[in-house]
């Protein structure tokens, strides 16, 4: 596909129309800054500054001039004639400051992702050039010229750090393990508007309005902080499929929606003071947090490196990370200094976090070990009876209930 082809379908009917064999060209969310006019002083100062830029990569430049695409946590944005032009004047006063035209590199692109710069720049060879990626001082040659280098990039939504794996020897040198075809593919389902999952917004906004003593226009019921937090971007989504973390779809899910919430309140000897661990904490975090509940003791023979914290709170749940199929969850028992499996899903689990406004201890209810006739399981049957809704009930307790949780569930 050339350059002017790529461009005319940019400018398609709906005003981003899909150019032929690029997937993610219309993802909702894109936003469209087509390219700005050059000037003829610029363009004259770019030739002059650089006589030895070739024809096709100088006009290139011109078509793309200022053309940014940006998606929900990705973008691509094209290098302007005008900031390379005082670029290279101040590289001329300057010749030492710039590292990248020190090197003979012309920068065409930049994007960063968690302090790391990952530009796209031009080296000129036999009038002619080739396209070179710089990620902090590694550089590595990337096999496609300009046209292909933009139609690659909006088949990945502008996903940061996507030329490592179209780059082989990158690729080997930083064990990459992804291929481009199925990152493609796993971006495309995360990204789209209709993504199949729970709206975990809606589920939070259900859970707080059905319960009037959850609402902060309620005086003197106890201090109230229900925080949804910041939807997790496509760029932390992308970059975890570049970098090989298997994450399940459910997770992502609702990361995608909700990175990190907090339930706290406190009402009639009731409480709870929950937040769900952010997802850079939870994947990216190479120290584990569960110290802060265990110190140096080790759980059921594991290396508590193996865990990471779920949910903080006074009743901590910990995630087992070496279970990439299932990631299983745990509830601590403080007495017993021991876990205790917790028999739901991911997704079952927020579910019910929502539901009963993370009540304390009513994960006790799923987690085995736990006798259903002591005193302590009646009274957090009866927490949650109160703070659950009463249509809610049945379905909160009977779906992965075990013989005996159904007698108790019964008796209420």
């Amino acid at each position: 596909m050339s350059l002017n082809d790529l461009l005319t379908a940019l400018r398609g009917p709906s005003g981003l129309g899909p150019p032929p064999g690029v997937a993610l060209a219309a993802v909702a969310g894109c936003e469209y800054l087509p390219p700005k006019k050059v000037s003829r002083a610029d363009l004259q100062a770019l030739r002059d500054l650089l006589p030895a830029l070739p024809d096709d990569l100088r006009d290139g430049l011109v078509a793309v001039n200022r053309m940014r695409l940006r998606w929900p946590g990705g973008q691509i944005q094209l290098q302007a004639i005008k900031a390379l032009v005082d670029a290279l004047v101040r590289h001329v006063a300057h010749p030492t400051q710039d590292p990248l035209l020190r090197e003979g590199l012309l920068p065409l692109a930049c994007t960063s992702h968690r302090g790391h710069y990952v530009h796209t720049c031009a080296r000129f060879v036999e009038g002619s050039y080739e396209l070179v990626l710089a990620l902090d001082t590694k550089r590595w040659t990337l096999p496609f010229r300009l046209e292909e280098y933009l139609a690659l990039a909006i088949r990945c939504a502008g996903a940061p750090l996507w030329p490592l794996l179209v780059a082989e020897d990158a690729r080997r040198e930083l064990g990459l393990t992804g291929s481009f075809e199925a990152l493609e593919r796993e971006v495309a389902g995360l990204l789209v508007a209709t993504s199949p999952g729970v709206d975990w917004h809606a589920e939070l906004a259900q859970a707080v309005a059905g319960r009037a003593w959850m609402r902060p226009e309620r005086p003197g019921k106890g201090r109230l902080l229900v925080d949804g937090g910041a939807p997790m971007s496509s760029e932390m989504i992308a970059a975890h499929l570049i970098l090989g973390h298997p994450v399940p779809a459910g997770v992502l899910n609702f990361y995608r929606q909700l990175d990190g919430t907090v339930l706290s309140w406190r009402r009639d000897g009731l409480f709870a003071d929950s937040r769900i661990s952010g997802y850079m904490d939870l994947f990216w975090r190479k120290e584990s947090l569960v110290a802060k509940y265990l110190g140096d003791s080790r759980l059921n023979g594991r290396p508590e490196g193996k865990y990471r914290v779920l949910v903080y709170g006074e009743y901590p749940t910990f995630i087992d990370m070496a279970s990439l199929d299932l990631y299983p969850l745990y509830h601590w028992n403080y007495s017993e200094r021991s876990l205790h499996r917790i028999r739901l899903t991911f997704d079952e689990y927020m579910l019910r976090f929502m539901r009963c406004g993370a009540v304390q201890r009513w994960e006790r209810l799923f987690a085995d070990g736990f006798a259903a006739d002591t005193p302590v399981q009646q009274d957090i049957l009866r927490a949650v009876r109160t703070v659950c809704l009463d249509q809610e009930l049945e379905s909160f307790l009977a779906p992965t209930a075990r013989a005996d949780r159904r007698a108790v569930a019964a008796a209420l």
